[in-house]
Order: C-alpha cells, then structure tokens, then sequence
C-alpha cells in the first residue's frame, strides 16, 4: 500500500474499480469460459494501467521491497491462477500469472503505449494470451 495518505487514497480508488472475480458480468465474471476471462481481465487491467501510469509507477515504487505481498497484487494474482489453473491444467498457473501481471511494469506499459497509444499493449497482450492458452 503507498505511504502517503494521498496517494493511499488515490491508490483505495483506483483499486476499488478493479475488474475482480464474480464482481462483473461475463465475460469479466462468471458465466464465460476461463480463457475469454483471462482476457477480460487483462484487458480491463490494460485500460486501467494505461489511463493511470503515475499512479501505477509511484505504488511500484512504495510496494518496492515486496510489490507480490500487495493485497491488490495477491487478489488479481489468485484470480488469474484459478481462470489459468482451468483453462490449461498443463501449465504452472502460479508462473503464468505472475508472469501476466509483471507485464504491467509501469515502465514498461509506459514505454508501449508512448508512441502508439494503450492500444498496442493490450492487443499485444491480447495475442500472447490467445497463443498461450491455444
């Protein structure tokens, strides 16, 4: 959690809107196949992330020592490793969504998204996803 009471606050916010298991209809929540979800998911993070790149690069920041013991970072990541763990029982569900979610390195969607816009970064996403659960 940030340090600073504004930024906890920001941070309280922008969490709170975050696309959460059985919180939204299909395909976010329940009622869809697993992989249509991972990529609901990833693409609501994606608009979320792009639209809010300070803020995501100052929470890195205060979560420094330890961003993987994060409540929000820990809740996304059990969401992802179930709807992982269902769509292929084959792969490491754990690697797989740590792997997804480090994708959202501030620096890095910053970086995607400088030049050709959030669009990029989620269709990218998008792609890898797709053969990753192919």
């Amino acid at each position: 959690m940030p340090s600073s009471p504004g930024l906890r606050e920001a941070w309280r916010t922008w969490t709170s809107n975050w696309p959460g298991p059985g919180s939204r209809p299909a395909p976010l929540g329940p009622g869809a196949p697993p992989a249509e979800r991972i990529v609901a998911f990833l693409d609501a993070l994606s608009r979320l992330a792009a639209g809010n790149l300070t803020l995501l690069a100052a929470h890195e920041r205060s979560c420094a020592t330890d961003r993987h013991a994060d409540p929000t970072y820990v809740r996304w990541h059990a969401h992802l490793e179930t709807l992982i763990a269902q769509a292929r029982p084959d792969l490491d569900a754990t690697f797989v969504a740590h792997a997804l979610l480090g994708m959202f390195d501030a620096d890095m969607v910053r970086l995607l998204t400088q030049e050709s816009g959030p669009g990029r970064f989620a269709r990218s996403l998008r792609q890898l996803v797709g053969e990753l659960l192919a």
